[in-house]
This record gives C-alpha cells, sequence and structure tokens, in this order.
C-alpha cells in the first residue's frame, strides 16, 4: 500500500499538534496495546516494516 501524498497547500500535523488531537491520542494508545501482545521478534519485524515504508516514502 502506498502512502497517499499530501494535496498541495495541506500540511501534515506536526508531533506536537498530534499530542494534542484526541483520536490521534486513542490511536497511539490502541497500538501501543497490540504491540505490547507480540513478541519481541513480532514487535522487532513492525519496527522495522515501519522504518522500510518511511524510507521509501522518503526517497519519493
Amino acid at each position: 500500500m502506498d502512502a497517499e501524498p499530501t494535496p498541495r497547500g495541506v500540511s501534515r500535523p506536526t508531533e506536537q499538534e498530534a499530542a494534542l488531537d484526541p483520536a490521534a491520542v486513542a490511536g497511539r494508545a490502541e497500538l501501543e496495546v497490540r504491540l505490547s501482545r507480540l513478541t519481541p521478534g513480532q514487535r522487532a519485524s513492525f519496527r522495522e516494516a515501519v522504518r522500510r515504508c518511511y524510507a521509501r516514502t522518503a526517497k519519493t
């Protein structure tokens, strides 16, 4: 799945802005709960997959 481009004139929220958004806070909490159920190896694989996605996005 490819990341959708940000439309022109629309900016993405900063980390600080996201930390104040109730939906983002709830999503982060849900992610942390789900990650806590994984084995250390599964968590490492998940994080590596996320890194690959962001590295590929940064190159485009």
